[in-house]
């Protein structure tokens, strides 16, 4: 999304009280792109702990080297 969106979101997140949309009531909504949808699903689901382990190791080559 674009920054006015991110912007339109953050202000959200910030009138809310929350740390991201995945733990909104009003989780999903119209403000959100659906890639964002979906990994905040998976958020939900797993845990951000969880989900943010998972992607490290997605940025980490065979050798143990970051892939940044």
């Amino acid at each position: 999304t674009g920054s006015s969106d991110s912007c339109k979101i953050f202000k959200c997140i910030l009138s809310k009280d929350i740390e991201s949309c995945a733990e909104c009531s009003d989780f999903p909504c119209d403000n959100l792109h659906p890639e964002h949808t979906r990994r905040l699903l998976l958020i939900r689901k797993m845990g951000l702990e969880k989900w943010v382990q998972g992607k490290a190791k997605n940025v980490k080559d065979s050798n143990g080297k970051w892939n940044l």
